[in-house]
């Protein structure tokens, strides 16, 4: 891995850490106004500050990869981030030996060579696309891919400029083929990118789980766990019938009795002893349940609540405690919601427009 640092450290500049904690959205924005100046040199300087280079806390790789869990919390294995930075340093060597070369046709043929580890990285650091996973892989390789795709973006303008050197239009637009197939193929793969993690990240705040607790020497078991989906202006049947899911039966594995046959014929006595209680804070008359709202991104507990109820109560506890806890997820589903398009809007969704920009420019 030190070869990849050392090797970048020799590309055109040596690079500076320039800004202090520079963040992903920092970067984009510096690729952007190159992008949009349509200046070679300005395009060489990013990609010399952020993509090649040795400054850990200038490197877009790192800097994606530190985003990636951050936001997501799906980190890059070890042969995921070899693999990567394989493919970037070959991209990285062949860009620097045309860099060295002066203006002319030898150039414009080392550009155009280029276009083949190009290609590579594109498909290097591509995201899985099959349904059933594609956006547990988005989330994990997006920033990467993204950073992939910008970096690619930079490279084509500069590629497009050497290209003037063969003259013909003919020729010109057959050495930029692969490079516009490369757009092409990254702008399919990213259509509505920006929308999708949004929306994987929501989804990763669980519905409310509402979970029958039995208590032995004061010590919590769970019984049945469902989930429960509520939402305002649902009538009591909605949610008994349409919106409730088992999700475990731990009950039978703790013995516990049936709770017809145990509590039907003492509905009304609610009469608990002192001795009835030894073990349970409850005692054997009441029910006791906990709902529950779960952040799978930050393995953090958002809500949690307890109720006891009698038979004759219980279904109506468990209603109120899941509308408690829904009206409480739905607040916390719209703060994430906020704080990750926000993130995306000034990360993926600028690389996305920037690449439509570029593609239009190389086919002009």
């Amino acid at each position: 891995m030190w070869k990849f640092w050392y090797y970048l450290f020799f590309v055109n500049t040596i690079s500076v850490c320039v800004k202090c904690n520079v963040t992903l959205e920092d970067i984009y924005q510096e690729s952007k106004k190159a992008i949009q100046s349509g200046s070679v040199g300005e395009n060489m300087k990013v990609i010399s500050q952020y993509y090649f280079t040795h400054e850990k806390e200038n490197s877009v790789w790192f800097i994606a990869e530190k985003a990636s869990l951050d936001w997501f919390n799906v980190p890059l294995g070890r042969e995921d981030m070899q693999f990567a930075e394989t493919l970037i340093l070959t991209v990285a060597k062949h860009y620097g030996e045309c860099q060295k070369i002066a203006r002319g046709l030898l150039k414009a043929q080392c550009f155009y060579h280029l276009a083949t580890p190009i290609v590579d990285l594109e498909r290097g650091t591509r995201f899985v696309t099959i349904s059933e996973i594609s956006h547990e892989s988005k989330v994990k390789y997006g920033a990467l891919y993204n950073s992939a795709t910008l970096l690619i973006a930079h490279i084509v303008l500069i590629a497009k400029d050497n290209f003037e050197e063969f003259k013909s239009p003919y020729v010109i637009k057959d050495k930029m083929d692969d490079y516009i197939k490369t757009m092409d193929t990254s702008l399919r793969m990213l259509y509505d990118f920006d929308i999708d993690v949004v929306m994987t990240r929501v989804n990763a705040i669980s519905a409310p789980v509402i979970c029958e607790i039995h208590e032995k020497f004061w010590k919590e078991f769970e019984g049945i766990c469902e989930v429960r989906w509520y939402t305002e202006g649902d009538s009591n049947e909605d949610i008994n019938s349409t919106t409730r899911t088992i999700i475990s039966e731990t009950a039978d594995q703790l013995n516990v009795v049936s709770v017809n046959e145990h509590y039907q014929s003492k509905e009304d006595d609610t009469a608990l002893s002192r001795s009835d209680r030894i073990g349970s804070s409850c005692g054997s008359m009441c029910f006791k349940y906990r709902v529950r709202i779960v952040d799978g991104v930050k393995n953090k507990v958002l809500y949690e609540e307890y109720e006891s109820a009698s038979y004759s109560t219980r279904g109506d506890t468990m209603n109120m405690l899941a509308r408690k806890a829904m009206s409480i997820r739905e607040k916390a589903t719209d703060e994430v919601e906020r704080e990750v398009s926000n993130f995306s809007n000034n990360t993926f969704a600028i690389n996305y427009k920037l690449l439509q920009e570029v593609s239009v420019m190389l086919k002009n």
